[in-house]
């Protein structure tokens, strides 16, 4: 992982709250498609997207909370704003909501009369403390259900524990090798055999992926992380005290994400750039459909996780005839609609009760997370624990 050097953060620094650093960060998120003119919706770019409507919702309805996120910068609208998104469904059907702040001192008395709180959540280590404290004493001592919950956020952003929890969970993982003690990991890198892969704990888009060729290079990546600490995503922590090194699939072709929420099922292939082994952050995407044997150990996987969303990545081995698990997420960047690709139209999976379907169409993930969020709460309220038992109809309507 490429690490900025001290000149580049002080010039930034320096820049940041200035107008030309501003002007800036601007252009480049333009550059990039992250901004849009405030003249226009999500639905005037995205005409596509069709309406989540409810069919069959709870009486009374729960009042849902939404803590914010920026939806604006610099004069333009921030394409990738979940509220937007979130906003869109509850006004669509009708279910009152209101706009929290959960950072401010009376975080509590602001969620004094809501049902459902969702949170603006992101992978800094700063503020993924602030939030596992406060969904906490929501969850445990307010009976509030929340997204992300406090289980969900014990596993964010941190590749050792989810993978704890597929192994516990029984699944096929990538084979492994995590140990917090220096000697075992030394004796590892002494008798290993070579291309590994090591990780780091917290990273996305293959920030801090590096591929190991021999024991020398394992051995510097063990002396930082049991001596100073290895660079982090963050530049004011370090990634120490333990090591995360994983087997190499030679004959890997694609890695392959699949995300469940709710009964509907879309994901997409990442394809490797020139010579890079790293697939994740390359941009090549491909939205053919699933291989059924990853799809069927996705979706046992999230029965067994019991999480409102989960994104599953899977690694090609021996020619495409096996996937096996990488990594898991319980949430990930959506700036887009999701769908996959079946002869030039966009389809998705839905689970239902007579097996798993192919619909047309795309949708925002945002109005099943909702959707989700509020069966669990309707559960709740019912005493009931048997989940098949509450199930919330929907269907799809085009825009007015």
């Amino acid at each position: 992982m490429k690490r900025e050097t001290y000149t580049t953060r002080l010039i930034k620094a320096k820049l940041r709250n200035t107008r030309l650093g501003r002007m800036y960060r601007t252009r480049l998120r333009l550059k990039k498609g992250k901004l849009f003119p405030l003249t226009k919706t999500i639905d005037d770019l995205f005409p596509e997207v069709p309406y989540v409507k409810l069919n069959n919702t709870p009486e009374p309805l729960p009042i849902i909370g939404i803590h914010k996120d920026p939806t604006e910068y610099q004069g333009y609208g921030i394409l990738g704003s979940y509220y937007l998104r979130y906003k869109r469904f509850l006004d669509f059907n009708c279910i009152p909501h209101k706009v929290l702040n959960l950072h401010r001192k009376d975080w509590l008395d602001q969620c004094k009369d809501i049902d459902i709180v969702i949170t603006a959540f992101t992978s800094e280590p700063s503020r993924l403390s602030e939030l596992m404290a406060k969904v906490g004493i929501l969850e445990q001592l307010h009976n509030k259900v929340c997204y992300p919950s406090f289980r969900d956020l014990w596993s964010y952003e941190d590749k050792v524990r989810t993978y704890y929890l597929v192994k516990e969970y029984g699944f096929d993982h990538v084979e492994t090798f995590i140990t917090h003690d220096q000697a075992e990991a030394v004796d590892f890198a002494t008798k290993a055999v070579y291309p590994l892969v090591s990780k780091i704990k917290t990273g996305s888009c293959s920030r801090g992926v590096e591929l190991v060729h021999n024991r020398n290079q394992a051995m510097r990546i063990i002396r930082q992380n049991f001596g100073s600490g290895r660079k982090a995503l963050w530049t004011y922590s370090l990634e120490k005290d333990y090591v995360y090194f994983q087997e190499f699939i030679q004959d890997a072709t694609y890695d392959l994400r699949i995300f469940i929420v709710g009964d509907v099922i879309a994901g997409y292939r990442r394809r490797m750039k020139g010579k890079d082994f790293r697939a994740s952050g390359a941009g090549f995407l491909d939205r053919a459909l699933f291989p059924d044997e990853a799809l069927q150990m996705a979706i046992k996987l999230k029965e067994k996780w019991d999480t409102t969303i989960l994104a599953v990545d899977f690694v090609d081995t021996e020619n495409s005839r096996k996937h096996k698990i990488i990594e898991t997420s319980i949430s990930f960047g959506l700036d887009y609609p999701e769908y996959l690709e079946q002869d030039g139209k966009r389809v998705f999976y839905q689970i239902t009760g007579k097996g798993i379907i192919l619909r047309e169409g795309c949708f925002w993930v945002q109005d099943f997370i909702i959707i989700e969020l509020i069966r669990k709460w309707y559960m709740r309220e019912r005493g009931s624990t048997n989940e098949s038992a509450v199930c919330l109809g929907w269907e799809f309507q085009q825009r007015y």
